[in-house]
């Protein structure tokens, strides 16, 4: 005992400092534990958050390709009715210019045959009525004539006969003057002839025209009714178009609203990354160029057991082969020594 016990406590007093260390180390191992736990539990939050975001953002995305969708076929009915509404505009207005043409032409015709054939008619009637007094005339003069012949009694008288003398020499004038009328109106009369036997070929011809017309007027006039329905079809499909493009401006909006608020629940992540030597991070660039020209603030947080290291490099990607400008930017951030 007396050996034992000596060299028990020397033992006991050599392995005094390792218990003390084994102490220190397992209440160190603690507070490792408990700072592990909450970092996971840091984790655990940001990720729920990042899972949330890239859910809008999926939610996002479907919605643009929908809106995208709707404005493609929005585009495509815009195009076909308009289509189909100039079509039938050109054909309708062609139509009613050919008839309108049709019909004036057999009006001006017919107006035509009116105006050359009336007055030679009305020539012809007057001269035909002139030569027909004449003849009266000459017919009254010639009764008179063979009146006073008869009545010449055997003995002659000088003054009857100098009547009948005048009498005849009148009439032989009447006569001659008469010939005079004849003379154009039997040079005009096969001219007037053959325009009276034209005339009722012209007239029929302008009734088959005017009946053609009439037809082709009925037609479109069939063809109204049709045109009216699809003029309603096309405003309709119109509105309908209006209508989905309200929708997809209201759309939208809403996808704006629901960008910036996605941009700013992004924004609010804040988490932990571990970066190797070739690791690469894209940072967002200005959004104009007043902010391209001012000074920008960078602020990093890093954590390291390393004192000598380069940290990041901000700035273009070097080349081994571009060609170096006085107007390159950058900035370098390296350890040296701990700071």
């Amino acid at each position: 005992v007396d050996n034992e016990l000596p060299d028990n406590e020397r033992e006991y007093k050599e392995l005094l400092p390792k218990i003390q260390d084994s102490i220190d180390y397992a209440a160190n191992l603690n507070e490792e534990a408990k700072r592990l736990t909450e970092n996971y539990s840091d984790i655990t939050a940001n990720s729920e958050t990042a899972l949330k975001a890239a859910t809008a953002y999926s939610k996002i995305a479907d919605t643009v390709k929908e809106a995208n969708d709707n404005i493609e076929k929005a585009a495509q009915l815009a195009q076909n009715a308009t289509e189909l509404t100039q079509g039938i505009e050109r054909r309708a207005g062609e139509s009613d210019s050919d008839s309108r043409e049709l019909f004036s032409d057999a009006v001006k015709s017919l107006q035509s045959l009116q105006t050359e054939l009336e007055p030679h008619i009305n020539k012809t009637v007057a001269t035909v009525d002139q030569i027909q007094k004449s003849n009266e005339e000459s017919d009254k003069a010639l009764y008179f004539i063979n009146q006073s012949l008869d009545g010449i009694p055997e003995e002659s008288y000088t003054n009857n006969w100098e009547t009948a003398r005048d009498q005849a020499v009148e009439a032989q004038g009447d006569a001659q003057n008469a010939i005079k009328i004849l003379d154009p109106i039997i040079t005009d009369l096969p001219k007037s002839v053959y325009s009276s036997e034209q005339l009722p070929k012209d007239i029929d011809r302008t009734n088959k025209d005017i009946q053609s017309v009439s037809n082709q007027i009925e037609q479109y006039k069939k063809m109204i009714p049709k045109v009216a329905e699809l003029v309603d079809d096309v405003e309709a499909k119109q509105n309908k178009i209006d209508s989905i493009v309200s929708d997809i401006g209201d759309r939208l909006e809403s996808l704006k609203k629901q960008i910036a608020s996605a941009r700013s629940l992004a924004n609010s992540i804040k988490f932990g990354m571990t970066f190797h030597p070739n690791t690469t991070l894209e940072v967002k660039p200005p959004e104009s160029l007043n902010q391209m020209i001012t000074n920008s603030t960078v602020s990093a947080y890093f954590k390291t057991n390393k004192p000598e290291g380069f940290l990041f490099y901000l700035g273009n990607e070097v080349k081994p082969d571009a060609k170096k400008s006085s107007l390159d930017d950058y900035m370098a951030l390296e350890i040296e020594n701990g700071y």
